[in-house]
């Protein structure tokens, strides 16, 4: 599945998903511009605690759910909104993050950038 498509068929999805509105609910200001990555690292806690190993379905689910999250529950004006997604976007502040808390967490992110460009994959 490629990393924009919707992963709402996942069956985590909703017990993900309904953890993830439920903090959104409870902390309204929680998911903005100035607080994705770290919010991101929360959704990543919560899908790594359902799934073992196979990081493309946990990636495509981290999305899928942040994606869900952002367009049916943050209290956030239209414009706003649309600037989350975009940063869902493959190549996106997002998706490097996660690849780069991937690498980090694995101690590979150093290799990966010491030739003077940055691959993560």
């Amino acid at each position: 599945m490629a990393e924009n498509e919707s992963n709402t068929t996942d069956l985590l999805f909703g017990s993900c998903y309904d953890t993830v509105r439920a903090w959104v609910r409870s902390e309204p200001d929680s998911l903005s511009v100035n607080t994705i990555v770290g919010f991101t690292t929360r959704v990543m806690a919560v899908v790594q605690r359902q799934i073992r190993g196979d990081g493309a379905r946990k990636k495509a689910l981290v999305l899928a759910v942040l994606r869900k999250v952002i367009e049916c529950d943050v209290p956030l004006e239209e414009a706003d909104k649309a600037a989350l997604v975009a940063l869902l976007a493959p190549g996106g502040l997002v998706c490097v993050a996660i690849d780069a808390l991937v690498s980090a967490a694995r101690g590979i992110l150093g290799k990966r950038m010491a030739g003077g460009g940055c691959t993560l994959s």
